[in-house]
């Protein structure tokens, strides 16, 4: 059952709790348990505009989850999110489901650890076929420690469809599980609508697996919390005063606040002359094409600049001298093929318009393209 429980630690916050003691849902000779948060197209109105969606939130495994990996055999499926292109309850002749979820390989036998694993199936045929199918072993579960998932669905065939999923231990690193680009709905439906039905988080197994943990003195059991949904990739906003600072040519760097500029502060790079360079990090969430935007404050002691990236120039030389204080986002470039990780952004001076050189520096934009 789900229920809502306090944080001791965290007194104002409150977390979704997963529990599960028994499978009641039969299913031929067996049951089956299932919890999940639902979301779903208004019945008799099939929504058509969810080709892409983005969603961010938070898992952690109880203890007893850990009791899975005494179980001797295969765990082939135990379902933590799902996503449907067309339902099998709607009598759809092409259903078609992405999983995302734990599994155990069948000869790894007992204690061995668990793994993220995603495939895609189409549903309409018994048995069903699978497509096309991931695992992420290197990515070690853990227990009892929240872990930030990114999830990413995109609409498309063999080429254009997409299903990517990133995973962020607390005080760990950020690492991508998987960027699969392959059919996302059913290869044979001729007008395929968007992601109609899905459950971002959810815990779906069978009893056999519901008893091993309940044998073993446990309960299956686990944790959700902060849920953030997009429909699409969400840009990403850096505040230059809160990014990672890399090398400068050596002139100060100041903090200068200005209820114009965004979060009320711009930082003012005093450059003295051509050839005053600073650089700043930005991690960008995944590999993919972007367009570049910055957003700076204008006024008549600035100078010019041309933006690199990695050491590959980006769009063209800008200039920042203005007769009076002006607050622009400028587009610097589009369509910029980017990697995931962190992203060397390069400011470089290369002249001025009135008589001074420095640089006006409020935020970088990013914008996903694809």
């Amino acid at each position: 059952m789900p229920k809502l429980l306090q944080i001791p630690a965290y007194s104002s916050n409150k977390v979704l709790h997963y529990w599960m003691k028994n499978g009641v849902i039969p299913d031929g000779s067996y049951n089956k348990g299932r919890i999940q948060a639902n979301i779903y197209d208004e019945s008799g109105n099939p929504q058509q505009l969810l080709n892409e969606v983005y969603y961010k939130v938070r898992l952690k495994l109880h203890p007893d989850m850990q009791k899975l990996e005494s179980y001797s055999n295969a765990i082939p499926w135990l379902t933590l999110a799902e996503f449907w292109n067309d339902g099998t309850w709607y009598g759809s002749s092409y259903p078609f489901r992405v999983t995302f979820g734990l599994n155990k390989d069948a000869n790894a036998g007992s204690n061995k650890p668990l793994y993220f694993e995603v495939n895609a199936e189409k549903m309409d045929t018994n048995p069903r076929v699978e497509l096309w199918q991931a695992e992420a072993k290197s990515f070690p579960i853990s227990y009892n420690q929240w872990i930030t998932l990114e999830f990413y669905y995109k609409k498309g065939n063999a080429t254009s469809g997409r299903f990517y999923v990133a995973a962020t231990p607390d005080g760990g690193s950020r690492q991508v599980l998987f960027d699969v680009k392959n059919w996302t709905y059913h290869p044979n439906n001729p007008s395929p609508v968007g992601l109609a039905n899905f459950n971002p988080f959810k815990l779906y197994t069978g009893d056999w697996l519901i008893d091993h943990v309940r044998n073993n003195g446990g309960i299956m059991q686990l944790y959700w919390d902060n849920f953030e949904l997009w429909n699409g990739w969400p840009q990403a906003v850096y505040q230059a005063e809160s990014m990672m600072l890399g090398t400068t040519s050596g002139e100060a760097l100041t903090n200068s606040s200005d209820t114009n500029c965004s979060g009320g502060v711009c930082q003012i790079f005093d450059s003295n002359g051509v050839a005053d360079y600073i650089n700043y990090f930005a991690n960008i969430p995944h590999d993919g094409k972007y367009d570049i935007k910055v957003g700076v404050k204008k006024i008549n002691t600035r100078g010019k600049f041309q933006l690199s990236i990695d050491g590959v120039n980006k769009g063209t030389v800008q200039d920042l001298y203005s007769a009076t204080a002006q607050y622009a986002e400028l587009s610097i470039a589009n369509d910029v093929q980017l990697l995931a990780g962190d992203r060397r952004f390069k400011f470089y001076v290369t002249g001025t318009s009135g008589t001074g050189y420095q640089l006006g520096i409020d935020y970088i934009k990013v914008i996903p393209k694809d």
